[in-house]
This record gives structure tokens, sequence and C-alpha cells, in this order.
């Protein structure tokens, strides 16, 4: 379909998309999944995939995020519960099984959680921060800069670890990166630097969380290759791979370091593989980048340099 959907569900404030699934909370914190369930990461048992919103029983959570194929949520005591796909470790479980129904990941408490396409992070209650998952591009941020340890820790986490010397506010994990930022506004960024989305000004991976100087922000999203975050005032910046616009910078340039896109305030954004979507603050609604699917949601297939939609 190329125009958004309403479903006949209670209010769902919250919502978190993965690949080709996506999961809900309710006002009250039920939590409704639909859309592919080849790994279970929909969390209903069993390997159906739905196409209308279904209850997940037994499960209330305060915030949700959903990766390539899995999905991780926390409940308003901070619990933290995984399910889907297990490859690489990403559902911090320990071992490599999948799981169909939400599983406890025991002894850790989270305020939030951010899930890229096959690695996880979450941010504790005083700001720690801890990985797991898929780090063949250093994504999970465990690297060293002592000479005795390797330079490059590629090594996979099967279990929650924590990033020494980083507290956060916010986390976002992109395909194969991962950008945070303090509760004073800087931002850190690491993992694979190969469109310049770490925005370093460079193309040199990251082993550990690295400091953007000159960058300070109040959010920030991650997609495939690109990233974008939104400055104190409501300024937008954009940076990494722009082969379909998806920076919003009027070409298809790619940038590594922040570009202000011109004329436009947002509240929030959200970054998807190849495309950005942006709230300003009245509430309308503006996207750009590919469409090939309509996943602008503009009622075309064209690709946008940025878009209003409604």
């Amino acid at each position: 379909m190329d125009i958004p959907l309403t479903f006949e569900l209670p209010i769902i404030p919250q919502i978190s998309c993965g690949h080709s699934h996506s999961i809900g909370i309710g006002s009250s914190g039920e939590v409704y999944a639909w859309g592919n369930n080849t790994n279970g990461q929909l969390g209903l048992g069993d390997l159906i995939n739905r196409n209308i919103p279904i209850l997940i029983p037994d499960l209330i959570l305060a915030q949700i995020s959903c990766g390539f194929s899995h999905s991780i949520g926390i409940t308003a005591s901070g619990e933290v519960y995984a399910w889907g796909s297990n490859v690489n470790s990403r559902l911090g479980l320990e071992n490599l099984l999948n799981r169909h129904i939400p599983s406890l990941i025991s002894g850790l408490v989270l305020a939030q959680v951010s899930c890229g396409h096959s690695h996880s992070i979450g941010i504790g209650s005083s700001g720690e921060v801890y990985a797991w998952g898929y780090n063949e591009n250093s994504q999970l941020g465990l690297g060293s800069l002592q000479p005795e340890r390797s330079v490059r820790d590629q090594i996979n986490r099967d279990i929650p670890t924590r990033i020494p010397d980083l507290t956060l506010a916010q986390i976002s994990c992109g395909t194969f990166h991962s950008i945070g930022i303090t509760s004073s506004g800087e931002v850190y960024a690491w993992g694979y630097n190969g469109s310049g989305q770490l925005c370093t000004g460079d193309r040199i991976n990251r082993n550990i969380p690295t400091l953007i100087p000159n960058l300070t922000l109040a959010q920030v999203s991650c997609g495939h290759f690109h990233s974008i975050g939104i400055g104190s005032l409501g300024e937008v910046y954009a940076w990494g791979r722009n082969i379909y616009g998806q920076l919003g910078v009027g070409d298809h340039i790619e940038r590594e370091i922040p570009t202000r896109i011109p004329n436009l305030t947002l509240v929030q954004v959200s970054c998807g593989p190849y495309h950005s979507i942006g709230i300003i603050p009245s509430g309308e609604v503006y996207a750009w980048g590919n469409n090939e699917r309509g996943q602008l949601g503009t009622g075309s297939l064209q690709p946008e340099r940025s878009v209003e939609i409604g």
C-alpha cells in the first residue's frame, strides 16, 4: 500500500519497526505485534506471519525496539525481555537459540534500548551503557587503546557487556554503527564508517566511542549507512551515505561531517535503511530518501528530498 493504514486498536503511543515486522505498545503497556515472524520476532510463540496487530499475551512494556529480525522490550521497572533471531547473540541470552516468546535477560536493568541489524545497546538508570551481539565492525564499542590489547575488538558478545568510561542519555543503533548522546548533548560514535556515518570527518572505523567535536545534539537516529541528528533548537544535521537523497540536503553526495538540512526544524526524526522521516513542531510529517516501495508515505513511488505528508 502507498498510503498509511489505520488499525482498529486502542491508542498506541509507541511503536518500533524492524526490517519487516512492527511492534507497538498500548496506553496501558499492552504489546501488539505484526508482520514477518520467520524467526519468532513477533513473540507470539510460533513462526506464523501476522497481517494484523496481535496482542502478545502476558507482556506489559514501557519501551520497545526492533532490530532486523529481533525485538527487545523494557518493562516499567527496567526488566529486559528479548525475542526473535539470536544469530550472533543479538538477544543477549548467552546462546544462539532463537526465542519465540519474550525471554527475560536476567540481571539486566535498563532505562533505554536500541536494536541494530544484529547488535543491541542499552542504557541503565545511571547512564551506564551495555552492548551485546554482532561485533564484526566494532559496533559494540568494546575496543581498547591499550597497546597490550587488540586495537580492533571484533568479538561478538553473547551477554550484555559494559562499555567502559561511557555514560549516555540516548542511544541509536544503525546496521553496523552506533551513536550516543550524553546528558549535556555531546555526541559519541563508533563502529563501521565506510560512508562517513560516524561523522568523524573520515572513513575510518572506530572500535571505541569517539567524541564528535563541535556537535551538540538532543536526539539522533541511525539508518543503514547514514545518521541524522536534531539540535537543541530543532535544527537538523545529516551525514553518511546519500545515494537515495536520504540526507535531505538536496543532492546525492555523501557527507563525513554534520551538514545542516536547510529550512527544516524537527522535534523528532527516525531513519530507515535508506530513508528518513521527521516531525515538525506543529505535528506535520516530512519524509525524504528512497521511496521504491512507498516507504515515504507520499502517495507515489518517487524519491523526495523533503516532502510534507498529509
